[in-house]
């Protein structure tokens, strides 16, 4: 399983990182400093992270706060709570996380989700964008093709190729907006169009439908009682494979038990980018034309890794049990 998962989850998200040199970091809070020459591909996790320095390669972060502020010479896959790239980016950004800000240059392709999206007025994407969250700003500069999927969505900025956006509720367009391609977007009323707005005359509106209150929670009450009973059904499962552990696997256990410890936070690492990362990843090749076929097959093996990670998570767990039950025994 932890050859598999992060094979997997670097070919579904289509970042090209090679295995054979790499730094890695995990901690509490970890910090690496601008006179820290990294000429390997850099891996690190934990609560707040913040990468100075100049990395030569690529940069893998997952955990609760990320800074980038420091040049990073390949590309960044980023995921956590707040995510901010402050400094050049020479290939792609794939961020994932509750708030996304970009306020540099990226000389790829970028690909944001999070709660709140921004892209900043000094912000400058060399190729295509796909951003998703509940609110997006884009003020910055895009100049490839741009693909926007959020809540309320307001663009004060340059867009040089065909803008497409989904938007749940409002589409508003800055005086200072310039879009140079076409413009495609549906949303539930017409965007409001700011004074200064440069806009083509080749704009496509498809009005969609605001669900109804009642529609919404009943929805709501479906899905709380659904998650709910498959919480449940997890709790018993796991609790019977706990004593099935225990009682059968006892050694395997824990072996299993004291590598997971040993190497505990390069398992919490692999196990954040295997819960937020990849779904992500595998949403955005399914939507996509070229990637749906993948991402498909990606989704079965997701499921299918849940699978195996939930049984491994079960004699973690049994061989836990094991040793507190049998230092009680000691003890008495």
């Amino acid at each position: 399983l932890r050859v598999f998962l992060p094979l997997f989850l670097c070919s579904a998200l289509l970042l090209p990182l090679s295995a054979d040199a790499s730094l890695f970091k995990a901690g509490e809070s970890v910090t690496v400093p601008k006179d820290e020459i990294v000429s390997d591909n850099l891996y690190i996790a934990g609560g707040q992270l913040t990468v100075s320095t100049s990395a030569l390669r690529d940069v893998v972060a997952a955990g609760g706060k990320i800074l980038l502020n420091g040049q990073v010479w390949g590309d960044a896959l980023l995921a956590g709570g707040s995510v901010d790239v402050l400094e050049l980016v020479q290939g792609d950004v794939r961020a994932f996380g509750g708030q996304i800000t970009v306020a540099h240059v990226v000389n790829g392709d970028v690909v944001l989700a999070g709660g709140a999206v921004s892209v900043l007025p000094g912000a400058i994407v060399a190729g295509d964008a796909v951003i998703a969250g509940g609110e997006v700003v884009m003020d910055g500069i895009i100049n490839g093709t741009v693909r926007i999927y959020g809540g309320n969505v307001h663009i004060n900025g340059t867009v040089k190729g065909p803008l497409y956006v989904k938007a749940g509720e409002s589409l508003t367009f800055g005086p200072k907006a310039i879009i140079e391609g076409e413009v495609d977007y549906r949303a539930p009323e017409e965007a409001i169009i700011s004074e200064g707005a440069k806009m083509p005359e080749n704009v496509a509106f498809t009005l969609t439908e605001i669900p109804k209150q009642e529609m919404k929670e009943n929805l709501g009450k479906v899905a709380f009682a659904v998650i709910g009973t498959l919480f449940l059904i997890k709790f018993v499962a796991m609790a019977v494979g706990v004593l099935l552990a225990v009682a059968f696997f006892n050694g395997f256990a824990r072996r299993v038990t004291e590598e997971t410890l040993q190497k505990f936070w390069h398992m919490v690492f692999i196990g954040f980018l295997a819960s937020v990362a990849a779904p992500v990843g595998i949403v955005f090749l399914i939507v996509s034309v070229f990637g749906m076929y993948v991402g498909f097959i990606a989704g079965a093996l997701y499921l299918l890794a849940i699978l195996v990670a939930g049984l491994l998570m079960c004699v973690v767990t049994g061989g836990l049990a094991a040793k507190i039950f049998k230092k009680e025994i000691i003890v008495n």
